[in-house]
Parts: structure tokens; C-alpha cells; sequence
């Protein structure tokens, strides 16, 4: 199974995208930085995994849950 996710905002800075699944890395007042990484483990765990896609706007997140590819 393959769910996406994209937002129409103004993306992800390209300086970020290395960053973004690490634990507590937010660029948001008050944000815990946790919630990518939870994510991502819990993808991993499944067997699965969960990645950023480029996109010509916004961000783009791929979640991929069995079969070819996880």
C-alpha cells in the first residue's frame, strides 16, 4: 500500500530536507520536532518506510507499507 501526502504551502527549504526526520529538529515556535521521526520509526517497524518527495510545490510525503519496495 502507498499513501501520499502533499500540502500546497511554500515546501521545504532544501537546507532542511537532510534534517527533517531527525529527532527534535522543527523549525516551528513551541514544535517538539518529534512528530516526522515517530512517524518514520513506526514506518520502519512495519516494515515499511515513509520519505519526503520532491515536489514542484509543497511538501510531498510517501508512505509505503508492504510489498515491493519497503
Amino acid at each position: 500500500a502507498v499513501l501520499e501526502v502533499e500540502d500546497d504551502g511554500p515546501g521545504i527549504p532544501p537546507g532542511d530536507t537532510p534534517q527533517i526526520f531527525e529527532p527534535f529538529f522543527t523549525t516551528r515556535e513551541g514544535g517538539t520536532g518529534l512528530g516526522l521521526h515517530v512517524s518514520r520509526t513506526i514506518a520502519t517497524s512495519l516494515g515499511g518506510r515513509l520519505e519526503l518527495v520532491p515536489s514542484a510545490h509543497g511538501a510531498l510525503f510517501r508512505l509505503t507499507l508492504g510489498g515491493a519496495g519497503s
